[in-house]
């Protein structure tokens, strides 16, 4: 679950991880379509103080 939130927030790409051996795709391609679906060129930012 952590390499999916890592993904998901732009730190890494799946099919990086699958290349490293850390995750395994079950239909070829997998990883680079939903690096694709979860591209954002933006980083995320929150302005807010805590």
């Amino acid at each position: 679950m952590s390499h999916l939130g890592a993904a998901y927030f732009g730190r890494r790409s799946l099919s990086g991880l699958a290349a490293a051996g850390l995750l395994t795709e079950h239909t070829p391609g997998a990883a680079r379509s939903l690096d694709t679906a979860l591209y954002e060129p933006l980083e995320p930012y929150c302005g807010v103080d805590f």
